[in-house]
């Protein structure tokens, strides 16, 4: 029996994470991340290993990742809160 070789290619594609790349400064992150308006690198890297974790048959091919509040989004009103 041939072996088949296959390669697994996956995008990842984070939001806003707490890294240099940013444009606001470091000392402004922390406060970000707090007000889940920033990803950590821990919840990029938690996605990459959740890639290289599936069984050979599954291929994870893109994973958008963002936080659950964008500096840009409008504040949440109190209807829409989880209670």
């Amino acid at each position: 029996m041939d072996r088949i070789f296959a390669y697994k290619v996956t995008l990842i594609e984070p939001g806003a994470v707490g890294t240099d790349m940013q444009p606001q400064p470091p000392e402004e992150q922390p406060q970000l991340e707090e007000n889940l308006e920033a990803l950590k690198a821990e919840d990029i890297a938690a996605c990459v290993l959740y890639t290289i974790t599936q069984p050979k048959r599954c291929d994870v091919v893109v994973l958008r990742v963002h936080t659950v509040l964008r500096a840009s989004d409008p504040p949440p009103s109190a209807e829409h809160m989880i209670q």
